[in-house]
């Protein structure tokens, strides 16, 4: 095979593995990518790339979460890791706006058309606490707010904290320009909804057994064998939840929704991180050829588990050198 054959090779297989590699990105999407990446607009989260990324044009980018909810029991440290996720995103939010001129944001759990705010009585509320507190400091008091509220059973204020427990409230409460657009359609979300409905009534009363509680005192410790199944069957149920609440008929609703207000060259929208599998892979299927989805981890979601994993290799590393020490000088 001759030099010129040669290069006509490589040229060609280089050009089948751009389009076949998932890490070969072109284009204005791509580019911004890394603008994004290079202005630190997402401190030390992760990122995942989807699409058919030859030449996109246009970039819709998913901040995953994590939001609080209307039923269960939770410990203050999730409550605190709610709150340090919301104030990420919020951050991250300013940002765009400020940098990139972004002003609208999908919202996760909001149906309807056109863009909208919140009631100018929550906002005003919130720009006074804001004012005294900061956002950080008012997303982790609304935290624990929320989780007394849900211990309590008070079902009226645990929803007042979970909708103030939200980073695009506290960005509309910030800016006047800044307003949300539904990502969700009334008749996926209502399919779905009436699944969440019962279960959530099915998780209330098994937390209002007497059994339940029992097994709660003790700490899942020493249970009867009543208040075994009882929390066997509240797990169950919580289990069926989050496995409804991210179910590839919503994603897919969502997904056309998101589409459907794409029409700018960046698109922002948040959506639980408990999505971003099914979000990922439906991405890769329909999204447009001129689109690309950067999804967007916040680093409390992964770097605790991180560190988790070094440690133990950092633990085994040393037990085996103490066991390897103690070999070799017996022998």
């Amino acid at each position: 095979m001759g030099k010129l054959e040669a290069a006509f090779l490589q040229v060609l297989l280089l050009h089948y593995l751009r389009m076949i590699l998932p890490w070969q990105h072109t284009g204005v999407a791509a580019d911004r990518i890394a603008t994004l990446k290079s202005a630190r607009m997402f401190p030390r989260a992760r990122f995942d790339i989807a699409g058919k990324h030859r030449g996109a044009q246009r970039l819709v980018i998913a901040l995953g979460q994590m939001h609080p909810v209307l039923t269960g029991r939770f410990r203050r440290l999730e409550a605190r890791s709610i709150g340090k996720i919301q104030a990420w995103i919020a951050a991250a939010c300013e940002r765009l706006l400020q940098k990139e001129g972004v002003g609208t944001f999908g919202q996760e759990g909001f149906s309807g058309d056109g863009y909208a705010r919140l009631s100018d009585v929550l906002l005003m509320e919130y720009r006074s606490n804001l004012s005294t507190q900061g956002a950080e400091h008012f997303l982790l008091s609304t935290a624990q707010r929320w989780r007394r509220a849900l211990k309590r059973r008070d079902g009226e204020e645990a929803e007042r904290a979970a909708t103030a427990l939200n980073a695009l409230a506290v960005l509309q409460a910030l800016h006047p320009q800044v307003t949300i657009f539904p990502i969700e359609q009334m008749q996926a979300h209502a399919a779905v909804g009436e699944g969440i409905a019962i279960l959530q009534a099915g998780i209330r009363d098994c937390e209002a057994k007497n059994t339940y509680r029992s097994a709660r005192a003790k700490g899942g410790k020493r249970l009867t064998q009543e208040e075994f199944e009882a929390m066997q069957e509240r797990n169950a149920l919580v289990k069926r939840f989050n496995a409804l609440l991210a179910s590839p008929q919503r994603d897919r609703a969502i997904l056309r929704e998101v589409l459907e207000h794409a029409q700018s060259p960046l698109t922002v929208f948040v959506l639980g991180q408990a999505h971003k599998k099914n979000m990922l892979r439906l991405a890769r299927k329909h999204l447009p050829e001129d689109t690309l989805l950067l999804w967007v981890t916040p680093p409390q979601f992964w770097w605790a588990a991180a560190w988790s994993r070094r440690a133990r290799w950092v633990i085994a590393a040393a037990c085996a050198g103490v066991l390897w020490y103690a070999f070799t000088s017996v022998s």
